[in-house]
């Protein structure tokens, strides 16, 4: 695990918290359900930052995070 890329993950996160927050709410159609992401976000930055050379924070922050719960609310609303 790379520490400075976490920091700089986690940098992104918070001086990009309204736009990620806005993002995510256009992308998944649900406030609510954006701020679990959000939330679910920032512990895994605690967890696990991606090896390696980091390209695009802002867009790993939009993309990795919120596939699960994506996947997981497809799966409830087709219930």
């Amino acid at each position: 695990m790379s520490h400075s890329n976490r920091d700089l993950l986690r940098r992104f996160f918070v001086l990009g918290y309204d736009d990620l927050r806005a993002r995510l709410t256009r992308r998944l159609g649900s406030a609510e359900l954006a701020n679990d992401v959000r939330h679910d976000t920032w512990l895994r930055l605690d967890r696990a930052a991606p090896s390696g050379e980091l390209r695009s924070p802002k867009s790993y922050l939009i993309q990795r995070p919120s596939m699960p719960r994506c996947r997981a609310g497809e799966a409830r609303s087709a219930w």
